[in-house]
This record gives structure tokens, sequence and C-alpha cells, in this order.
């Protein structure tokens, strides 16, 4: 966590109100209670599909699986979890997330997955660390696509879930 202010007190010098709610309780909130967003999809929704073999976004709802925090400067923590599947037999299904609107692997893959059989179901799971990030808001977005033609099928009745917190 970054250095909030730094003081210097002289010998004299009183411990207000302000000074301790400034300098000392504000600092310790927020060590206490990282910011965090988090969002599992209602297992009675529809299934989601992608046809695209370009990096889209799942759903850009924000709230679902686009979420936004504001971090001190601290390390971020991000991770999905979800059944996929691919409409032919070992085709894959590729995931990265994405954000303030940059892929996170510059291009690469941060999980795919792949099923001998057509439409077999396999599960896509994935925590990663982003060690230096800016204080401020920030978005992040889960993408996927399909390495090969066909349909790629994000599963609703495994309740997939996405979260970001900061560390």
């Amino acid at each position: 966590m970054p250095v909030v202010a730094q003081i210097t007190m002289g010998q004299n010098d009183a411990l207000s109100k302000d000074f301790l709610n400034n300098y000392i309780f504000t600092p310790i909130s927020q060590l206490a209670t990282p910011a965090a967003a988090y969002y599992s999809k209602p297992s009675s929704d529809p299934n989601i599909t992608t046809v695209s073999t370009t990096f889209g976004y799942v759903d850009n709802t924000l709230g679902k699986f686009s979420l936004q925090i504001a971090t001190t400067g601290a390390p971020i923590e991000m991770g999905f979890r979800g059944i996929a599947s691919h409409s032919v037999a070992t085709a894959s299904v590729a995931f990265d997330i994405e954000v303030d609107g940059v892929n996170y692997t510059n291009g690469g893959v941060l999980a795919q997955g792949t099923h001998p059989t057509a439409s077999g179901g396999f599960t896509i799971s994935f925590r990663e660390i982003i060690p230096v990030i800016a204080g401020g808001i920030h978005t992040f977005k889960l993408v996927w696509k399909v390495v090969s033609a066909g349909t790629g099928t994000l599963i609703s009745t495994h309740v997939p879930s996405f979260y970001v917190r900061e560390l």
C-alpha cells in the first residue's frame, strides 16, 4: 500500500481528531477492507456463446463479467472459474482479462481448454496477480474466443464466477 502522507510532528503538537482520522484511521480502514468485486452468473440464466476467433467480451455489462474497483496502488488478484465447451471435438476456447482496455497478456491467453468430444464440458479456472497497478479506478473485463471455427459456450448451470480484489 502506498504511503498516504508523511508527516512530521513537533513535541508540542496535539493529536487532534482530524489528525487521527486522516493519518491513522483512514489508512488502517483501507488495509482492513481492500477493494473487491465479485460476480457469479445465476445457474438459471441462459448459456453465453461465441463464434469469434478474436477476443471479445463474455458480457460487457458492468457488474457482471465486467468489474470495476477503486485501488490504492496495491497488487490486484483476479480470477475466474467456469465450465465451457466447444461445438467441435478437440477445439479450444481461450480466456483472458482486459484491464482498462488492454488485454492483460498482450495477445496471449490466461487459460485455454478443450475436450475430446464435441460439446463436452471442460473446466476453465485461473487466478492471476497484477503486481503493480497505479491507484485509481480500474475496469477488469473477462474476454474469450474460440481458437478454431465453431461455437464456444460458457455453461450457466455450473455458475461461472469472476472476481477482482486488491491485496
